[in-house]
């Protein structure tokens, strides 16, 4: 899809969640990345009240809160992603972070959950940017997919790329809308992700830039 060999779509600790994006920042500033068994409860779908997260397709068993065993897999999933993840930021591969809000039964989680929004603004993908470089020191890439509609642009984009998709079919029981949605991420890839030599010449002149700044601020 990118014309980049090297990329590989891997689970990290914050897939398959769906959150506001600062409850993202908030987790990953936490000590505790994912919950135990007494932080959850059933809300639409298993939640993380404290973070205000829902786990979509994890700590879920027959509409319920898994337990026993079947908690301990999650709960090893997580663990294991949260190795993947540390192993990722020491190698030297590029790394691509995604955040949508392009899921098609958002719309009635939305309303239904009545904790998150169905709109994502600049100023928090900016916010996010800031608390990833926190601790990821290395360069990164970060891109929202996300609609006209459900994207507020209250601040210019810095950090971030936006990638626009189409309005996605609002019944999440049409199977056009999911498999129109696959194919919108598809494309939405493809666009979106620099060719490798386009990133690194944007990485150098970003160091540039923060050496000049560092100058002119220790004269």
């Amino acid at each position: 899809m990118t014309g980049d060999p090297t990329i590989e779509p891997r689970a990290f600790p914050f897939d398959a969640v769906v959150a506001p994006v600062r409850s993202i920042q908030k987790a990953l500033t936490n000590k505790r990345r994912y919950p135990r068994l007494q932080d959850l409860t059933y809300t639409v779908k298993p939640y993380w009240g404290a973070a205000n997260i829902y786990y979509w397709h994890h700590f879920l068993e027959d509409g319920a809160i898994a337990a026993g065993d079947r908690l301990e897999e999650f709960s090893s999933a997580y663990r294991r992603r949260a190795k993947r993840f540390a192993n990722a930021l020491a190698s030297d591969r590029r790394l691509i972070f995604f955040v949508s809000n392009t899921q098609p039964d958002l719309d009635d989680k939305s309303v239904a959950t009545g904790t998150f929004s169905l709109k994502i603004k600049s100023s928090e993908m900016i916010g996010l940017r800031k608390t990833i470089e926190t601790f990821v020191d290395r360069p990164f890439e970060l891109i929202l997919v996300t609609t006209k509609k459900r994207y507020i642009r209250n601040k210019r984009e810095r950090g971030f790329v936006v990638s626009y998709q189409v309005e996605p079919i609002s019944n999440p029981d049409d199977p056009k809308a999911w498999r129109g949605d696959h194919a919108a991420w598809e494309a939405s890839i493809a666009r979106s992700v620099r060719p490798q030599w386009w990133q690194t010449l944007v990485e150098r002149l970003d160091r540039v830039k923060k050496r000049i700044t560092s100058l002119g601020r220790h004269p």
